[in-house]
């Protein structure tokens, strides 16, 4: 026999009987129920296959403008924050001895930082800081000087014949970067120009063996920082 049983601590709720399930109704609709393993569901329509199992949005936080949420849809799991009016800093860690350790984050502008740096494994055995490319052309540096691509370079100024300026769309953080050009053609050779570092540009050369500057068809540069 199924009982509601009430004392001065506790309210139990019984199922009894081998496989019977505790459920909660709402007007005559199921919104929970508890198997007789112990796994409890809310809102579905369906036993429950884990320890918790949830239709919609898993939400905690301190009112409506802080939470965090975790939602399940389509084949795929959201997991957000909320902080405020923007989107907050979803944080990874664990607890060791009572005390968190933060292991890594993705911050409001979608980038993942391992002790504040974008770090991960790329094939050599452990995680790393990751020193990016910033900006990065592909340009025909003849005639009219025309970009085939890029990433983080508005635009090629032309500074005469050999000579080029790789203007970024947004500045480098100093002029402490490293600019590896390069151009077409055999006994060819491109280099960035001694004093054309610049936050907000780079400029480089273009010559053959011989040292005469050089128009190239084929010429590009790549930032690094």
């Amino acid at each position: 026999m199924s009982t509601v049983k009430s004392s001065s601590e506790n309210l139990t709720l019984n199922a009894d009987g081998a496989g019977s399930d505790v459920v909660i109704q709402n007007n005559g609709t199921e919104t929970v129920r508890v198997d007789s393993s112990g796994n409890v569901g809310i809102g579905i329509t369906h036993t429950p296959t884990a320890t918790l199992e949830v239709a919609g949005r898993i939400q905690t936080g301190t009112d409506s403008t802080h939470y965090g949420r975790f939602v399940g849809f389509s084949g795929s799991l959201y997991i957000g924050h909320r902080n405020d009016t923007a989107d907050g800093t979803i944080i990874f860690g664990g607890f060791g001895g009572g005390t968190f350790t933060e292991f890594g984050r993705f911050n409001s502008n979608g980038n993942l930082l391992v002790n504040n740096q974008i770090s991960f494994n790329s094939g050599y055995g452990s995680a790393a800081v990751a020193y990016g490319v910033r900006a990065w052309v592909n340009f025909n540096g003849t005639g009219t000087v025309a970009i085939r691509n890029s990433g983080n370079v508005s635009s090629i100024t032309d500074l005469g014949t050999g000579n080029y300026r790789a203007n970024f769309t947004n500045s480098m953080p100093d002029s402490q970067y490293v600019a590896l050009p390069y151009s077409d053609g055999d006994f060819r050779t491109a280099q960035p120009t001694p004093s054309g570092f610049y936050p907000a540009y780079v400029e480089f050369t273009v010559r053959v063996e011989a040292g005469t500057y050089y128009d190239g068809a084929q010429c590009g540069i790549a930032v690094i920082r």
